[in-house]
């Protein structure tokens, strides 16, 4: 992700000049040998803007689909772009019949989409991943939109490729909606600090020189700008303040929930499922997600809940997490002598089941900019499945949030003190299970759900929708 090597960028530069000069001449071609281009653009004229989510991380990949789904019975239908990165050792098994991407089923994925689902699989190939996927993009918009008015791209990741499709396809007719999840400076500050950055300092810095550069091209060319949170909001805009001269109604606040369709508490499916572990009667506390990343912390995960097992006889521990992670975790389950405790992958369709069926979530942080700025979206799924929860300070704008909550149990500093001890206990013990979960789930739909705050994101795609994109300038330095 931070290698300088020059060939990388050559290809690029390369692959740019071919869409520049190549890809115009060849559309231009196309519109002279088509008899009825005039009633093909007649036709176009008459067709409303069509949308599209370029989707990211495939482990969201359920999030996106619930975001779809709401849009469309929100009248914008939406048609979910989904990348799903191969290793090369993977192809044929994939290419031959794909089963799952991330926790999710293929087959149950063309289910609920049908149509309005393209999977674009690509090979993981150093340095020109990015290009190569620009490429499937781009070819799968221009069939699908040779007849629309307007098409209106929101890139979920690689916001680099949205300005190569947009040449590819046309600039007067692709809008681009470019979403920033995070930070990439205060990241890799982190894992430098962590020791995960191992690199030489010059090599590093010009690395980061070089994103700023990338993440100013995206601002330029974007259309439309959203931001998980407003703090995040505050940061990129204060980097690159020469840069952005976006209208207010074409930046928004949207961060990341899940669908109320799908987390709910529901008193049934925790009882079987507890059923199935076998852990009636247990106090369960929860872990989910992944924890792979350089934020997640799972030896704090571990040291909270040993000192909570000591204490609490009836404590268990369930991790949800994808296959392969409980290598970061099992040395310091070992480490800590934690002894009851369930190590779990489930499909995404489950996870609500696990939720259900627990007592209280875990999500711990350390305070940081990189996670002051996040959304994390397995909030939103703790809070929709009424699960109280135990959390660090300065995860987003929830830890603010909820720290009066009733349901939240917020941590200053992961230092287990004898005073946060008790406070730990005391709320495990007692407070969880004096609380109306079906009430909770329904106060956080309203506050956390993707189906009750979709008003922001609908106003940004209304508002690119109708904007002419103009060619950028290049005398901008």
């Amino acid at each position: 992700m931070f290698a300088s090597t020059s060939w990388k960028y050559m290809i690029r530069d390369l692959y740019l000049d071919f869409v520049h000069h190549v890809v115009p001449w060849a559309r231009n071609v196309s519109v002279l040998a088509n008899p009825e281009s005039s009633e093909v653009n007649h036709s176009r004229s008459q067709k409303p803007a069509e949308f599209f989510f370029l989707g990211g991380e495939s482990l969201h990949t359920g999030i996106y689909v619930s975001l779809v789904l709401t849009c469309a019975k929100r009248g914008v239908p939406v048609t979910l772009i989904l990348p799903h990165r191969i290793p090369l050792h993977k192809a044929y098994s994939f290419f031959v019949k794909p089963t799952y991407i991330g926790p999710n089923s293929v087959a149950e994925l063309r289910e609920r989409l049908g149509r309005d689902l393209i999977i674009l699989p690509y090979l993981k190939l150093p340095g020109i991943a990015n290009l190569l996927f620009s490429g499937l993009v781009a070819i799968a918009l221009f069939s699908r939109i040779r007849f629309a008015k307007r098409a209106v791209i929101h890139s979920k990741l690689m916001n680099e490729c949205a300005e190569h499709v947009k040449k590819f396809v046309g600039r007067s007719r692709v809008s681009i909606v470019c979403e920033f999840e995070g930070d990439f400076e205060s990241e890799i500050q982190y894992a430098r600090c962590k020791g995960k950055l191992a690199w030489y300092h010059g090599i590093l810095q010009d690395s980061v020189r070089k994103m700023v550069q990338r993440e100013r091209a995206v601002i330029r060319s974007a259309d439309g700008l959203l931001f998980v949170t407003e703090k995040l909001k505050e940061v990129v805009l204060k980097r690159q303040r020469h840069t952005c001269d976006k209208s207010p109604q074409a930046m928004g606040i949207y961060p990341t929930f899940a669908s109320s369709e799908i987390f709910f508490f529901d008193s049934g499916e925790r009882k079987r499922v507890r059923r199935q572990l076998g852990l009636d009667g247990a106090t369960v506390l929860i872990y989910s997600g992944n924890l792979n990343c350089a934020w997640q912390i799972p030896e704090r995960i571990s040291s909270l809940y040993q000192f909570i097992e000591k204490e609490l006889p009836s404590a268990h521990l369930v991790v949800l997490t994808q296959k392969g992670d409980e290598r970061y975790i099992l040395p310091s389950l070992k480490e800590h002598r934690v002894h009851r405790y369930i190590i779990l992958h489930p499909p995404h369709s489950e996870i609500r089941g696990y939720l259900c069926a627990a007592d209280c979530g875990l999500m711990l942080r350390e305070r940081h900019l990189m996670n002051e700025v996040a959304s994390p979206g397995k909030f939103s799924e703790y809070a929709l499945s009424g699960l109280p929860l135990l959390m660090s300070d300065g995860i987003g704008e929830y830890s603010l949030r909820m720290k009066d909550s009733e349901y939240v149990l917020t941590l200053e500093g992961l230092e287990w003190n004898p005073q946060t001890r008790a406070r730990v206990v005391g709320f495990v013990r007692d407070r969880i299970h004096c609380i109306d979960r079906a009430a909770y789930s329904a106060w956080a739909t309203k506050s956390f759900s993707i189906e009750e705050n979709l008003d922001e994101l609908l106003a940004v795609y209304n508002e690119v929708a109708h904007r002419v994109t103009p060619r950028p300038s290049n005398n901008i330095p």
